[in-house]
């Protein structure tokens, strides 16, 4: 390691020096420490260039050396190598990088900007490593075309190719949950895990899965549900036209139940007595009929605000948070002026009371009262529920709404 120890003469980014050392034998016996080198850059005179050549021109006046400083040019960014990828279904696939990606790569906007594929297909989240793998990733996409080739490249990098995935996602049956909801249920018993076990994203109750490259444990292949963000299936009445049902966040696995969660477009819902057929192009469903029934109703006893746009609401029953995952209360004021939407906070249920937060950072008006309206059949109010706010807003606290429940 060399010491400049001429604090006011530092050498120059960028520039060569050349370093002589003289071998002489009672430095040969004493040892170099505490010695000094000297460093002459290329720009010196033509003097001290010759005096250092006529020096080095003897060979007994010892070893020649070279420095190079580093530049302070910015470092360029080197991708890392996508060595591999294949589709394991119609919406998804894994890629194999040389290195594990950064935490900032792992992002969805990231991965939405770094990932391009042919095609039109597009990456619907966040790449997901899978447990016990150095940098092998899950991805979820749109719905790939079948028989169709595609490429794939990370940050500009090499592009590589795959063919789009044909072995559907198995789930045993669909089953309906709600007067608007369905759910598909699969197994790890049937060889059917969800992502969350194989890569350990989020809180898993269950046991996590480790698998090998191949998505393999104990000689047995296992194919993986991926983030259904997005994605949709189609619900078929007998002699009907197709319903389009969106999947529901929050309801791909809860505690150890793979079940994810599909609901009719606002407005409708199932028919009592009427057989549907649950059908999606990448799933593949054993048991793929319902007949429409009435779930157990679900009343609003009582709301009352509990945070800054926040609401607390108290049901006939336990909803469970599957059921109230996505949606919505309509907040009416009784003075024909504003219409604000509260949605569910996910996870905030709690026996027969869940939290309801305004959109957009919405304000109740000060003075005003509202009526509550749901949305959909899921939710019913035997009283109006009104809700009266105070005549003026207090800098220091915000006081508790009044509760008027009466026809």
């Amino acid at each position: 390691m060399l010491d400049f120890l001429d604090p006011g003469c530092p050498p120059y980014a960028g520039w060569h020096y050349r370093i002589s050392l003289e071998r002489r034998p009672e430095q040969e016996a004493a040892g170099f420490f505490g010695r000094r080198l000297r460093l002459m850059s290329h720009n010196e005179s033509d003097t001290g260039k010759q005096e250092h050549d006529q020096k080095s021109s003897n060979p007994a006046s010892g070893a020649k050396a070279f420095l190079k400083l580093p530049s302070k040019l910015p470092i360029k960014y080197v991708p890392k190598e996508l060595v591999h990828a294949e589709a394991l279904s119609p919406v998804s696939v894994q890629v194999v990088f040389s290195k594990p990606l950064a935490a900032d790569e792992l992002e969805p906007e990231a991965a939405g900007s770094y990932f391009k594929f042919s095609g039109g297909l597009m990456v619907t989240g966040s790449p997901s490593l899978k447990i016990g793998s150095r940098a092998s990733y899950i991805l979820p996409t749109t719905l790939q075309k079948p028989g169709s080739r595609y490429s794939c490249s990370f940050r500009g990098g090499d592009r590589l190719g795959f063919r789009a995935g044909v072995d559907r996602i198995y789930f045993r049956q669909a089953v309906q949950t709600a007067f608007d909801t369905v759910e598909l249920f699969s197994s790890v018993r049937d060889g059917v895990a969800d992502y969350a076990r194989v890569t350990g994203v989020g809180t898993v109750s269950g046991d996590a899965i480790e698998l090998s490259q191949d998505n393999v444990r104990d000689g047995r292949y296992y194919q993986i549900v991926p983030p259904l963000e997005g994605l949709t299936l189609f619900i078929v009445p007998d002699k009907g036209q197709p319903l389009e049902a969106a999947y529901v966040s929050g309801t791909q696995l809860i505690g150890d139940r793979q079940a994810p969660r599909f609901r009719l477009p606002e407005g409708y819902a199932f028919t009592s007595g009427q057989r549907y057929t649950v059908y999606a192009d990448w799933a593949r469903i054993g048991q793929d009929s319902i007949v429409g029934a009435e779930p157990q109703t679900l009343s609003l006893r009582s709301i009352r605000m509990s945070g800054s746009g926040q609401l607390e609401a108290r049901f006939s029953r336990d909803p469970a948070a599957e059921l109230l995952a996505g949606r919505r209360l309509k907040l009416r004021s009784m003075d024909g002026g504003s219409l604000l939407t509260a949605v569910y906070v996910t996870g905030s249920t709690t026996g027969s009371y869940a939290r309801f937060e305004l959109e957009a950072g919405a304000l109740l008006e000060p003075g005003v009262s509202y009526s509550i309206v749901p949305q959909g059949y899921w939710l019913v109010c035997p009283h109006s529920v009104r809700l009266q706010t105070p005549a003026s807003r207090q800098s220091s606290f915000r006081p508790m709404l009044k509760i008027a429940i009466g026809p």
